[in-house]
């Protein structure tokens, strides 16, 4: 939390020496849900960009969506998300699964895990009274739009693909860390679903971070989360659709490319400044051998 990062940075000296600290220290809370906005920018882009191209057809008012996961990061996509328009069917954590095929009231959701915590425990879904609960793995055979995993790596595998393809997916959303295998990402590809990768849209958290680092402001850090997102999300689709290659792949080689011209970039920095000081250095040479 906000507090845990403040206590963090007290006890090190350095209010640097972390982020997601409280306002009142200068920091942007990670409580304000940075990485789940991202990861909604991303995900209505990538459904704009795709109807565009006449790739899709689905508006965001009809669009369904299922979040697995709904701690800090599938919490806020989901916030997001119906912010916008969309409509959130299903959500998950490790103790159920809930579903309303008319659209999940977000907000009451949320307010309500907000009044059931406590000092000592996190609320799970399972402790909701308001609605009927399911296990938690039913949430890969609701009948959705778009799937988007929010809880942790490998969660979408060989075992459960076909149940995601069974459920009309067409577009997964990679908000957690490695979410899908290798061998689960590539059916979904044959099967014609669209995979955008984890590197690409959850990043939102670390932009945030870093406005903070420098001194920005949570407006500030917003702002360039939404263009950060939005210019990767679209070059990488359009590079996608052009090269009729995975957006994993031409995600990587932009990543590449930008990694390769930052190393360049500083080589030739530092052979400046090598050169730069070995001018002064003979400058000095002469001006000493000419006072001899």
């Amino acid at each position: 939390t906000a507090m845990d990062m403040a206590v963090f940075a007290h006890e090190i000296g350095d209010m640097r020496a972390c982020t997601g600290k409280p306002t009142e220290l200068g920091g942007i809370p990670h409580e304000l849900g940075t990485t789940g906005y991202g990861v909604a920018i991303a995900t209505d882009l990538t459904v704009k960009i795709l109807n565009k191209l006449n790739l899709l057809n689905i508006e965001p008012k009809e669009t369904r969506v299922a979040i697995q996961g709904f701690g800090n990061v599938g919490s806020f996509t989901a916030k997001f998300l119906d912010e916008m328009g969309y409509k959130v069917v299903a959500i998950n954590d490790a103790s159920a699964c809930i579903c309303d095929p008319n659209g999940l009231d977000i907000p009451k959701i949320m307010e309500e895990l907000k009044l059931l915590r406590t000092k000592t425990k996190a609320p799970m879904l399972n402790d909701l009274n308001i609605m009927l609960k399911e296990p938690r793995d039913k949430i890969f055979e609701k009948e959705v739009d778009i799937f988007i995993p929010a809880a942790t790596s490998y969660t979408i595998n060989e075992q459960n693909v076909y149940k995601l393809i069974s459920s009309k997916v067409k577009i997964v959303v990679e908000a957690a860390n490695i979410p899908t295998t290798k061998g689960a990402e590539k059916i979904l590809q044959q099967n014609g679903v669209w995979v955008i990768p984890d590197f690409l849209v959850n990043a939102g958290g670390v932009i945030g971070s870093y406005v903070e680092y420098i001194g920005g402001t949570e407006m500030q850090a917003f702002e360039l989360i939404k263009y950060k997102i939005t210019t990767n999300v679209k070059r990488v689709l359009i590079e996608s659709v052009n090269s009729n290659s995975p957006p994993r792949i031409v995600a990587e080689e932009v990543a590449k490319r930008r990694v390769k011209k930052a190393m360049l970039l500083r080589e030739g920095a530092i052979d400046v400044a090598t050169e730069a000081y070995a001018r002064e250095d003979l400058e000095e040479y002469m001006w000493r051998v000419e006072g001899l």
